[in-house]
């Protein structure tokens, strides 16, 4: 399972390390990490090629690959750091998607966005509102996978108020 995607990745990273950077090595460092950290359970390493990929990016003014490397970033920070940072690396991710026009990852983000929200244990009715907001984009984009993840979280949020409002029993 993924292990076409591992050995895409690991194709990025040893490009790199044989050419150099170019601009899909953040990509190829960043997913290296998010992968190494589940098929090895090496979280700490994985969170640092991510970090080191975002990075990378930035400095480069690769905007496309920096939306893509701090959703990785994300992912694999949830293993390393407080919820709330993995949740501000989806943040930016969506931002740096939204003003590169890299429109995909930047729903990719929100995906991401409302996924950590669930986990912190935000408020029902804020994480509704992100969800909403999430979905108008999604469709407005095209990007239908995406728009069915975010409905399905926020079926989840309106079965959780319900359920909030029914008497204990």
């Amino acid at each position: 399972e993924g292990e076409l995607r591992f050995l895409h990745v690991l194709k990025l990273v040893e490009l790199t390390l044989a050419h150099g950077s170019a601009p899909k090595s953040a990509y190829g460092l960043a997913w290296f990490g998010v992968l190494s950290a589940h098929h090895f359970a090496a979280y700490e390493s994985g969170a640092r090629y991510a970090m080191a990929a975002a990075r990378i990016a930035r400095r480069d003014g690769y905007e496309a690959q920096q939306t893509a490397a701090l959703i990785a970033l994300d992912q694999v920070s949830a293993w390393t750091v407080p919820m709330r940072t993995a949740l501000g690396h989806a943040r930016e991710g969506a931002r740096v998607g939204q003003a590169a026009g890299d429109l995909g990852m930047a729903c990719y983000a929100r995906n991401h966005i409302a996924s950590d929200l669930l986990v912190i244990g935000d408020t029902l009715d804020r994480i509704r509102a992100e969800l909403a907001d999430s979905i108008a984009m999604t469709r407005d984009v095209g990007y239908r996978d995406i728009e069915l993840i975010l409905t399905a979280q926020i079926g989840l949020v309106d079965a959780h108020v319900v359920d909030a409002r029914l008497p204990p029993a």
